[in-house]
């Protein structure tokens, strides 16, 4: 009969003792979390002690070591960035421009963006290098012919980007110059040049009119 009871005190104190380890075994894995996801459109990298450990993964749930270990991704979409500075023409005439760049990740070369650069590339390689081209390209034109030639700045802007990022795993799609904002007194006196050209031009056809009919 004792030795029943102490088979079952034992039985009670092993279930017990179980209990504990798989309750402190959850409430570890609860405090490290060593899982992480990666959503649709994105690409993640496992890492070890900020060391990466895996090629790009795709969308999904993914397990790491929880000592040392930890998962980030990136957004491989296709991404938006809208650009403003200030810049001077060939004249010299400040003026605002908005830039919107299109873009994306090269997946094959994700390790090595994280490796050299990280999260923040946007700032630190994409940013920097529109607008220092763009100032370069602004600066050769004078600011009338600029308005009429966006399409042609915004070209050359998009190609020399492009040239600067070469090497790097950004891919540059597009490079819109959205928008120039000149000073109002220099748009003053581009509408009231055009207002005069316009004038000019009516009054040469008027006097040619006079000139027909007096023949």
């Amino acid at each position: 009969m004792k030795k029943r009871k102490d088979e079952n005190i034992m039985k009670n104190a092993n279930g017990i003792i179980i209990f504990i380890v798989v309750a402190l075994v959850l409430l570890f894995l609860g405090a490290c979390r060593p899982w992480g996801q990666v959503d649709a459109g994105h690409c993640g990298l496992k890492l070890s002690w900020g060391k990466v450990v895996s090629k790009p993964l795709g969308p999904g749930l993914w397990f790491f070591n929880p000592i040392g270990g930890n998962l980030v991704t990136y957004d491989c979409r296709e991404q938006r960035s809208d650009l403003r500075m200030n810049a001077y023409t060939k004249d010299v005439q400040s003026a605002e421009f908005q830039i919107v760049v299109t873009f994306s990740l090269d997946q094959s070369e994700l390790v090595q963006l994280h490796n050299e650069i990280g999260p923040q590339y946007a700032d630190k390689i994409l940013a920097p290098a529109v607008i220092g081209v763009t100032k370069d390209v602004i600066g050769c034109w004078e600011a009338d012919k600029l308005i009429n030639g966006r399409d042609k700045a915004t070209k050359e802007i998009h190609t020399r980007v492009c040239d600067v990022l070469k090497g790097k795993p950004i891919r540059v799609s597009s490079v819109v110059l959205a928008n120039i904002d000149y000073s109002d007194v220099f748009e003053k006196a581009i509408e009231d040049k055009q207002v005069a050209m316009q004038n000019a031009i009516r009054a040469k056809n008027k006097t040619q009119e006079i000139e027909e009919e007096a023949r």
